[in-house]
This record gives C-alpha cells, sequence and structure tokens, in this order.
C-alpha cells in the first residue's frame, strides 16, 4: 500500500537524521500532527539514541580539563 511506503520512507529519513520540516516536505505532510503518527519510534530505535548519547558523553568528558577540587584547571604535564 502507498502509506506503507510513505510510513517507511519518514522513518528511514528520521533515522539519518533529516530534520522533521525537511522529511514532511518530501514526504508531503502538511502538519506536524500527521507526520508524528507515520514517524514510528521503536525501541531498537532508543537504544541507538541511548547509545550514541552514551559516546557522545564519553567524547565530551575525555576532552574536558582535568580540575582540581578547588576548580582551578591542573597544569599540563612537562614532557622533557
Amino acid at each position: 500500500m502507498f502509506h506503507d511506503l510513505r510510513r517507511t520512507g519518514v522513518r528511514n529519513l528520521r533515522r539519518l537524521g533529516v530534520a522533521e520540516s525537511v522529511a514532511m516536505k518530501i514526504s508531503g505532510h502538511k502538519t506536524p500532527s500527521v507526520f508524528k503518527r507515520y514517524d514510528i519510534v521503536e525501541m531498537a530505535d532508543l537504544a541507538e539514541a541511548a547509545a550514541r548519547l552514551d559516546q557522545a558523553e564519553i567524547a565530551s568528558v575525555s576532552r574536558r580539563p582535568i580540575r582540581s577540587e578547588f576548580g582551578q584547571t591542573a597544569p599540563k604535564p612537562h614532557h622533557f
């Protein structure tokens, strides 16, 4: 059915990270409420989002400067 293909298209666009407004133009949806009916979220989508969030948090923590308990940035080690 046409609407099954439309639903699959919307899900694929959103999984690729396409903005909702762009996906709506592609799919022909005129209102966000109808678009959201087609944008089905599955448990696998939630698990992937959680994994991406974990990776982003780990990456941001590794880039933060080390701070002492008094809030001062620790000096960088000297390389001789």
